[in-house]
């Protein structure tokens, strides 16, 4: 933003362009595999992100199942009715399924002051 060989339009149309992708982020649900470190051992997992609102996994194996608290920064073990929201949830990102509604977690975090 302090480089004066910018116009001030290009510099307004990039923090416009960066704006618009983060909105657009908020607003997608993705699923992708990868590999989690959970109760102390290394899982293969499918994840499931919703917006900036919720990360979830399955393992593959479908034994274990987590959500990311975002007031802690750790995994926490889902419930037997979060678990089969994430799986549904799976299902609605890799168009499986259509769109319903899931329950996902949501975390508060407290304001320190």
């Amino acid at each position: 933003m302090d480089r004066g060989d910018v116009s001030t339009s290009e510099k307004f149309r990039k923090v416009a362009e960066a704006y618009l992708i983060e909105n657009d982020f908020g607003r997608t649900i993705e699923a992708y595999r990868g590999s989690v470190n959970f109760e102390g051992k290394e899982f293969n997992a499918d994840f499931l992100r919703i917006g900036r609102v919720a990360l979830m996994f399955i393992t593959t194996n479908g034994d274990k199942a987590a959500f990311w608290n975002k007031a802690t920064n750790s995994w926490e073990k889902s419930s037997s009715a979060l678990k089969r929201s994430t799986e549904e949830g799976l299902k609605i990102a890799l168009k499986q399924s259509p769109p319903s509604l899931i329950k996902i977690p949501v975390t508060v975090y407290e304001k320190n002051n």
